[in-house]
């Protein structure tokens, strides 16, 4: 059996593509759900989509993004915590990869 076959290729989409697949369904009539089967969409990813651009006129698809201060915050230690223990966290993505942070 070649499991190849049933690997779903990842591909990453533009806000404005998003966008553009949210206009689509709106116009198409059918439901969300029906629409992304339809179309090999996840229904989570389209409706975050979908509310992460509400209000947003027009996306544009060529600006970098970059965090500014304000993505940020900190994660504050105790103080008396040995330098090598302050944090240590593991984070287990789909596909089977697991993101490790450690303050050094």
């Amino acid at each position: 059996m070649n499991i190849t076959a049933f690997h779903k290729p990842f591909s990453r989409r533009t806000p404005a593509q998003w966008q553009q697949i949210i206009n689509d369904q709106a116009i198409s009539g059918l439901p969300q759900k029906a629409y992304c089967h339809q179309h090999g969409l996840s229904l989570a990813t389209f409706c975050n989509w979908k509310k992460k651009l509400a209000g947003h006129q027009h996306v544009d698809d060529t600006r970098s993004v970059s965090p500014t201060a304000n993505d940020w915050i900190e994660v504050p230690t105790p103080e008396n915590e040995p330098r090598d223990n302050r944090w240590n966290m593991e984070l287990e993505l789909p596909g089977g990869v697991t993101l490790r942070i450690r303050q050094a």
